[in-house]
């Protein structure tokens, strides 16, 4: 058992700390002192170890959201976050999301939600939201003049209208006109 198990370490790559790479976008108190990270890549120009983990989680991506398609990863307008749990053996990636960056007429840019998955045992922990409000950050920050979602299942549509209504009532505004409706 022992040279079993040495044989199998020894053949696992060594993996860089995936918490001290990327952009640091977003860190979600979990239960107790856990955290989960969100950390934004460009596929095109991150390390090669992030490249190799998107890589092996794609067929995930496959088989559980339909019609995910393989994408171009020397592409510098594919941007990933990865949902980023630090652990004592290492870090587990708990989720991805794929955003992609494309022009829009005169000037601008649009961002479109490709792909989003958290995985099952991290499900309805408010996670995938999460990624999709940082998703909305960062069209925000790069002027985007839309963001759309790429074929998005009704859960998903369910938590994007939860969260676009949240975002309206956090404005003044809208929320002085809802006060005014319910009275």
């Amino acid at each position: 058992k022992a040279d079993f198990t040495q044989a199998v370490t020894s053949a696992v790559p060594s993996w860089p700390d995936l918490c001290t790479l990327g952009e640091n976008m977003a860190t979600i108190p979990l239960k107790g002192d856990a955290k989960v990270y969100i950390k934004r890549f460009n596929l095109a120009d991150c390390p090669k170890p992030v490249q190799e983990l998107h890589g092996r989680f794609e067929p995930l991506l496959l088989f559980y959201i339909d019609g995910a398609q393989i994408i171009e990863k020397g592409d510098p307008k594919w941007d990933v976050l990865m949902l980023i749990q630090p652990t004592p053996k290492g870090n587990q990636l708990l989720g991805l999301t794929t955003m992609y960056n494309f022009w829009a007429y005169p000037d601008n840019i649009r961002l479109r939600l490709s792909q989003i998955l958290v995985l099952p045992p991290y499900q309805d922990a408010g996670l995938g939201k999460r990624m999709l409000q940082v998703t909305y950050d960062i069209a925000r920050a790069r002027s985007c003049i839309d963001l759309t979602i790429e074929d998005p299942t009704p859960n998903l549509q369910r938590v994007r209208e939860k969260l676009e209504v949240e975002q309206l009532l956090s404005t003044p505004w809208a929320a002085h006109m809802a006060a005014e409706c319910a009275q």
